[in-house]
């Protein structure tokens, strides 16, 4: 009789043991199944490369920005103190940059600052 009861006890504990395992294997946990950026740069080994420079203070001489002296440069729409010579991405909302004038990033720039 105690023979039997040991057996059930051990049963018992066996599939709880294989339970807790298999869910520790499948990777249940209180995250969502989106990984976070910092997240990703670590499990792939890669450094976050957003560009932060191009983030300007609203007393920079905009026109000093056009490097290529095309009269243009590119700018968020949604953040307008972000200003590049160059196309890109927005480092704040990760929108594409739009070209404009000089003179539409410097009135952008200073309504953004007001």
């Amino acid at each position: 009789m105690k023979t039997k009861a040991v057996l059930k006890c051990s049963l018992k504990f066996s599939i709880v043991l294989l339970i807790v395992v298999f869910i520790s294997l499948t990777g249940c946990s209180k995250e969502s199944g989106a990984k976070s950026p910092e997240n990703q740069s670590q499990q792939t080994g890669k450094k976050d490369t957003t560009n932060t420079s191009i983030i300007r203070d609203n007393d920079v001489n905009v026109s000093s920005l056009d490097l290529d002296k095309d009269g243009n440069l590119y700018q968020c729409e949604m953040d307008y103190d972000v200003i590049s010579d160059k196309p890109g991405t927005c480092p704040k909302c990760g929108m594409e940059l739009k070209k404009v004038s000089i003179a539409d990033a410097k009135k952008n720039l200073d309504a953004y600052n007001n």
